[in-house]
């Protein structure tokens, strides 16, 4: 798998993503939802707007929850919490949809993705950037192993074969490997979009 984003370790990011056009946080951080805990969801659970979970687990025990922020210096009301005991599958991934009102990046620009992640042990993650127009589709790859802390990941558009269009779609999978016998809070979650050399 070819890898066309850049891994920034935790102490080099910076959460207020400076300089960036526009900048994406889920709901979830921040206004309460209708249902706040979920125990052995199905596959293709929507947790709160723009954003779906996607697993391979056949059962087993796992639960995800929409909590309280816990840090000490969190400026969000809420964090989304993963704990698994027996989690029998290989994966288990957030997708995150771009809102359709943003502009669109291109050659040049940098999407970037900001996880603040606290964790029990630290996890392999996959991104992959989606890009699908009329005419034109791309993916983005990135990995990294995460853990406490805040890390950041920069897709360079300058690789991508994508022309925006009318009813264009953009959305990211952050894919989280063998899940097993962890506890993890989401505790912030944006996408981006900065020129090259400004985030």
């Amino acid at each position: 798998m070819k890898i066309e984003a850049r891994l920034t370790r935790a102490d080099e990011a910076d959460a207020t993503a400076p300089g960036a056009e526009w900048t994406h946080r889920p709901d979830i951080f921040s206004l309460p939802q209708d249902q706040t805990i979920w125990s052995n969801p199905a596959s293709g659970l929507h947790p709160g707007p723009g954003l779906s979970i996607y697993h391979d687990s056949d059962g087993g025990a796992f639960t995800l929850a929409q909590r309280p922020a816990r840090g000490e210096d969190s400026a969000l009301r809420f964090e989304l919490f993963f704990e698994s005991y027996e989690f029998r599958g290989l994966y288990l991934s957030l997708v995150l949809a771009a809102p359709d009102h943003v502009r669109r990046p291109k050659a040049g620009e940098v999407l970037a993705v900001e996880i603040d992640l606290a964790a029990s042990r630290q996890v392999k993650a996959f991104l992959r950037l989606n890009m699908k127009a009329s005419q034109t589709s791309d993916v983005l790859h990135a990995d990294g192993t995460i853990g406490d802390g805040r890390a950041r990941f920069e897709f360079d558009m300058s690789f991508a074969a994508f022309e925006p269009a009318a009813n264009d779609r953009l959305w990211l999978d952050i894919i989280f490997d063998r899940p097993r016998m962890v506890e993890m809070s989401i505790r912030d979650l944006t996408l981006s979009l900065t020129t090259r050399g400004v985030a």
